[in-house]
């Protein structure tokens, strides 16, 4: 999953660079929020429904984008 969200991080930037509309760009970076959100969760679940599969390790990372793109956000809006 962190693959995805880092896959999907850079189509957003690539998005946001050629939107004009701040409001767009914001809406954009508002989604990988959303998504890196959905992505804490489904892996939080994994986890307790396999323990020791080893998961967990990407929530760090995965909250790290999802900051990132929450200060995108706010920059934007």
């Amino acid at each position: 999953m962190e693959t995805h969200a880092v896959t999907m991080y850079k189509w957003v930037a690539t998005l946001a660079r050629t939107e004009e509309d701040m409001t767009a760009v914001a809406a954009l970076w508002e989604i990988m929020v959303n998504l890196c959100d959905e992505m804490t969760t489904r892996i939080r679940k994994l986890s307790e429904e396999h323990p020791g599969c080893g998961a967990e390790q990407h929530l760090d990372r995965i909250a790290d984008l999802r900051n990132k793109c929450r200060r995108l956000q706010t920059m934007h809006s």
